[in-house]
C-alpha cells in the first residue's frame, strides 16, 4: 500500500469497519447483535485492547476497501487465526462450501444449485440441513408469498392467512399437504392448550405470546412451543444460543440469581463489560450494575420490578 493518503483513508475506513465489528459483538442496540455477541462470538483481547492491531494485521493481509471481514469458522471469535479479508461471494458461500449435492446423476456445490435455480445459496442451505429431499430442496416455493389457499370464495396467499387466522404459514402448507377441508387448514387449533392471550413477563412488561412474536419478529408457535416446554422468558424470545463460559456466571442481587448474559439483557448492559468485571473479581452487584453511577441504577432497576 502507498504511503499518505492511501494510508489515511484506509486507516479511517478500518475504524468505521472495527467500530462496526465490536458493535455487532458488544451492543445489545445493535441491529445483528443477535447473530453475533447474542451467540457468544466475541473479539479477541488482542484486537479489542488495540485497534492499531488490528489495523496492522489487516494491511498485513491484504485490506482493500472492497473487501469484508470474514470469519473462517462462522462460530468463532473475530482472531487473526480465524479471519481473512475476502469478497462478498467467498463469505457468503463460507456456510455452504462443504455441501455437495446429488441431483439427476451429477454432483453440484450449494453455490452452482443456486445460480441454476434462483434459489438462494442460504435457503438451499437450510433445507439440506434439515433434511429435506431433492424434489423438495429445488421445487418449494421459496417462501410462502406464493402458496395460495381459497376459502369461501376468498383467495389468499398462506402468509396472508397466518396473520388472519393466528396460525403459522407453515402449518398451514402441512395441513394443506395433508388434504385437509379449507375450514380445518383455518381453524384447527395448533394444540389443544394454545391460546392466542396467553401471556409472559418479560423485563417487567406482561404481553400476550402473540404480542412478544411481533416484538422479536419470531413465528409465534416457536415462541409458544418454547414457552410451552418450560424455556426462560428470555431464552423463549431469543432461544438457548451458544454463550462463552463467562456469559454463564450466576449472579445475584435482591435474592434474584441469574447468569451473566440475562442480567446484562434486562439492564441493557454491555456483556464484555460485565465479564471484564468478573474478571478483576468485582462482587456480583458491581459486576451486574458496575461502580458508576450504581445507586442509581439499582433504584431504576427495583423501581422498574415494583
Amino acid at each position: 500500500m502507498k504511503k499518505g493518503k492511501n494510508e489515511k483513508s484506509y486507516r479511517k475506513i478500518l475504524r468505521a469497519r472495527y467500530d462496526e465489528m465490536k458493535a455487532r459483538c458488544y451492543n445489545p442496540n445493535s441491529g445483528v447483535y443477535k447473530h453475533y455477541g447474542g451467540r457468544g462470538i466475541e473479539v479477541c483481547e488482542e484486537w479489542e485492547d488495540s485497534f492499531d492491531n488490528y489495523y496492522n494485521w489487516s494491511i498485513k493481509k491484504g485490506f482493500h476497501p472492497d473487501l469484508t471481514i470474514d470469519r473462517i469458522d462462522v462460530d468463532g471469535n473475530y482472531e487473526p487465526s480465524n479471519c481473512r479479508w475476502a469478497t462478498w461471494t467467498t463469505q457468503a458461500r463460507n456456510k455452504t462450501n462443504s455441501l455437495i449435492i446429488e441431483c439427476e446423476g451429477k454432483e453440484y456445490m450449494v453455490y452452482q444449485l443456486s445460480e441454476m435455480t434462483g434459489i438462494s445459496e442460504g435457503t438451499l442451505y437450510h433445507r439440506i440441513k434439515k433434511g429435506w429431499t431433492i424434489p423438495e430442496i429445488l421445487e418449494n416455493p421459496v417462501n410462502f408469498y406464493y402458496i395460495y389457499l381459497e376459502h369461501n370464495g376468498v383467495t389468499k396467499t398462506l402468509s396472508e392467512w397466518e396473520r388472519e387466522c393466528d396460525i403459522g404459514a407453515s402449518t398451514l402448507k402441512k395441513r394443506m399437504e395433508s388434504g385437509w377441508s379449507s375450514y380445518d387448514i383455518l381453524n384447527e387449533p395448533i394444540n389443544p392448550c394454545f391460546t392466542a392471550s396467553k401471556t409472559m413477563i418479560y423485563n417487567g412488561e406482561e404481553k400476550t405470546i402473540k404480542e412478544w412474536a411481533r416484538i422479536v419478529n419470531v413465528d409465534y408457535e416457536t415462541l409458544w412451543k418454547r414457552f410451552d416446554d418450560g424455556w426462560s422468558p428470555h431464552e423463549v424470545l431469543y432461544g438457548r444460543k451458544r454463550l462463552s463460559k463467562n456469559s454463564r456466571v450466576k449472579l445475584t442481587f435482591n435474592e434474584e440469581t441469574k447468569e451473566l448474559h440475562e442480567w446484562a439483557s434486562i439492564l441493557n448492559t454491555n456483556r464484555r463489560s460485565m465479564i471484564d468485571r468478573y474478571k478483576k473479581g468485582y462482587n456480583d452487584i458491581d459486576i451486574i450494575f458496575g461502580r458508576r453511577e450504581q445507586k442509581k441504577k439499582i433504584e431504576t432497576y427495583l423501581e422498574k420490578e415494583k
